[in-house]
């Protein structure tokens, strides 16, 4: 769609939420992610989070897009990012699916789940009743 003078592309990226979108700006090279690439944990445990599978497809989409654009801009941390964070957190999560990395139980407001740390990203997925 056209917002001005700019022309934007809108990509399906679901994970963290069903709903979730990204923005391309295609004339400067940046892509808007929300709340799916950031620097701080991705909270993937709430009720309305796609389990890590789902999450993991997404991430594929936004790398096999990485030429497209230069950088990220984010909802929360660290606003903008460079593109290899979309690597880090397919690794973070792969390690999370392949249970090569087992987590720590992190308590939050809005309940408990598993923090999974991949250099500097993590992902903090459910936690899974015994």
């Amino acid at each position: 769609f056209q917002l001005g003078h700019l022309d934007v592309e809108v990509m399906a990226i679901p994970g963290h939420t069903p709903g979730c979108l990204a923005f391309l700006v295609r004339q400067e090279r940046i892509l808007f992610t929300g709340d799916m690439v950031l620097t701080t944990p991705i909270w993937l445990h709430l009720d309305n989070a796609l389990p890590l599978e789902r999450y993991l497809a997404s991430l594929h989409v936004l790398k096999k897009n990485s030429q497209r654009f230069d950088c990220l801009l984010t909802s929360h941390g660290e606003m903008m990012i460079e593109n290899e964070m979309i690597d880090k957190l397919i690794s973070c999560t792969e390690q999370a699916l392949a249970q090569t990395n087992r987590g720590d139980i992190v308590h939050t407001p809005f309940g408990d789940g598993i923090q999974y740390a991949y250099e500097n990203v993590s992902i903090l997925g459910r936690v899974e009743p015994l």
